[in-house]
């Protein structure tokens, strides 16, 4: 027995639990590079699924940068690459008030492009999702009700658009905060 805490209940392995999940399975790392690479075997590939079968690898330099209407004038930007057909990752960037542009391209360090396909994107008000506070303060006034949980869905209708069934999500100090809510409502 462990110390100040009861034994252990028996039950199903992580493996089958994760198994029984019938929503899109969602892991949250704040971890060293070769700890991402140790879980592909684990993760089913998203694109894979939808019969993607390019494996052109993107370097980060030459990225598609698209941008998603989430309603309300506002717009979400993001940047995919890597591998189309490598494990996908959802990198949630630090802030509030951050954007993907901040980290001057430090990902490429973090995630191998032969190995995943990498989704960044700058939350909402944030960079080059627009109407950006950082283009006009006076914009705040836009986001003064903005809550963690429309943060979350902001993920969850990119994962639906770029049509990935299961990805990695990836953060760092608020990065970590946002993606774990996220995780555990999706």
């Amino acid at each position: 027995m462990r110390s100040g805490v009861g034994p252990r209940e028996a039950g199903p392995s992580c493996e089958k639990r994760c198994e029984e999940r019938t929503a899109p399975t969602i892991l949250l790392f704040a971890a060293a590079p070769s700890a991402l690479r140790s879980l592909r075997a684990r993760i089913r590939m998203g694109s894979t699924a939808l019969g993607v079968t390019d494996t052109t690898i993107v370097p980060i330099s030459e990225a598609h940068i698209t941008t998603l209407p989430i309603g309300d004038g506002k717009t979400l930007w993001l940047r995919t690459w890597g591998c189309a057909t490598g494990t996908p990752v959802l990198f949630v960037h630090g802030g509030p008030g951050q954007c993907v542009a901040d980290y001057n391209d430090i990902n490429a360090k973090f995630f191998e492009a032969s190995e995943f396909h990498v989704v960044e994107v700058d939350q909402r008000g944030t960079g080059s999702s627009q109407p950006s506070v950082r283009d006009d303060y006076k914009r705040m006034e836009l986001y003064k009700d903005i809550t963690i949980a429309q943060m979350s869905a902001d993920f969850e209708l990119v994962r639906e658009h770029l049509q990935i069934d299961k990805w990695l999500v990836f953060g760092g100090s608020w990065g970590s905060t946002l993606g774990l809510d996220y995780a555990l409502r999706y």
